[in-house]
């Protein structure tokens, strides 16, 4: 999808790495987990965004209101530049270490046969982070990241009294 790689961006921007704003937000401010986390799965023909957290059956209602909050920000909010500078290093880092060996580069390889990648999405990729402008993230959140469109599931051993999301 030509958006893909923008949208991988986007992602971790949102919750991909320790930095990301949901981290900062829901654990590091907020105390309310040890971790949170997004994650896009590409599929051949679609693909899937998943935010995944442990928190406490009681802040639960409480998580949930802040992962929206943080979505609808980088919706309508875009980056500063020091933050997409930072986000720029980690992610070209961690591409290079992507390819670190011979196993790494046998994960790229199949990869690249089973998605049916260009030769050169790597090189593409790594271009699109050193251009992709603030204003572009945010654009690929409110195009994708449409809180009206996701499904909320939360697995717990106690549901009675459970808010469902707008209550």
């Amino acid at each position: 999808h030509p958006d893909f790689s923008k949208l991988e961006i986007t992602n971790e921007l949102l919750g991909r790495f320790f930095g990301s704003r949901l981290m900062q937000n829901i654990r590091q401010q907020k105390g309310l987990t040890y971790g949170i986390y997004s994650g896009l799965t590409p599929l051949l023909h679609d693909g899937i965004f998943v935010i995944r957290a442990q928190t406490s059956n009681q802040e639960v209602p409480i998580a949930l209101q802040e992962i929206y909050e943080e979505i609808e920000c980088l919706r309508t909010q875009p980056p500063s530049t020091i933050e997409l500078e930072n986000l720029r290093c980690y992610i070209a880092g961690r591409l290079m270490r992507s390819f670190d060996g011979p196993f790494a580069l046998a994960e790229r390889l199949k990869e690249s046969l089973v998605f049916g990648l260009k030769y050169n999405y790597y090189q593409q990729a790594l271009n699109t982070l050193n251009s992709i402008s603030p204003e572009e993230i945010s654009n690929m959140a409110y195009v994708y990241l449409n809180p009206a469109d996701m499904i909320e599931t939360v697995v717990s051993g106690d549901v009675d009294g459970y808010p469902t999301h707008g209550e």
